[in-house]
């Protein structure tokens, strides 16, 4: 594992010098804080400007005070439904919460879409990184992991064919799933839990 970090280390730090040297890297990043402090001086207005935007669109808001209230939410809204394949985005608030667990516990599947976190789930293993979940994991073991799953030998060394499995299976998930999730979450409401 340590030459797998080491070399994604190595590959940030290039391209986080490649990024400095096209734009002016301070000032982006007082603009991104300037952002963030009023974003966050005006969250409930926000938040209810979201609701709003929301609902005049003809969808529905539950608002969740816990983590178990919002996982009965989700599990109930599908149960409701009939739903049985749930594809969902990259959130740090599912996982939080631990969405993964109680809907598969409710009998329903769940498939992640981004690349890092589908390729731990197919593992059974947890994110690493909160950027790149699976930048602990070689090449090789996402070759062999894709190999068992496709029952085709896979080279570590050709990424296109990598991407082209993990595309095509996971275009296949979003063509069977019954509902989409993500998910949003404000600070404040972070801080009650």
């Amino acid at each position: 594992m340590r030459p797998v970090l080491h070399g994604a280390s190595a590959n940030w730090a290039a391209g986080r010098a490649r990024a400095r040297e096209q734009v002016d890297w301070e000032q982006w990043r007082e603009r991104a804080k300037a952002i963030r402090t009023d974003a966050i001086a005006h969250l409930p207005e926000l938040l209810e400007q979201l609701c709003e935007r929301i609902e005049a669109a003809g969808g529905t808001v539950h608002r969740a005070q816990t983590g178990a209230a919002a996982r009965r939410i989700v599990a109930e809204l599908c149960a409701q439904r009939g739903l049985e394949r749930a594809i969902k985005s990259k959130s740090m608030l599912s996982e939080e919460i631990g969405l993964n667990d109680a809907l598969e516990a409710a009998g329903i599947d769940v498939v992640e879409t981004d690349l890092g976190e589908w390729i731990l789930q197919l593992l059974g293993d947890r994110p690493s990184h909160i950027l790149a979940p699976a930048v602990h994991l070689s090449a090789e073991r996402v070759a062999e992991l894709f190999s068992e799953h496709s029952g085709t030998r896979l080279d570590a060394a050709d990424t296109r064919k990598l991407v082209g499995y993990a595309r095509g299976a996971l275009r296949a998930a979003f063509l069977a799933g019954d509902v989409g999730i993500t998910g949003s979450t404000s600070r404040s409401r972070r801080r009650a839990r």
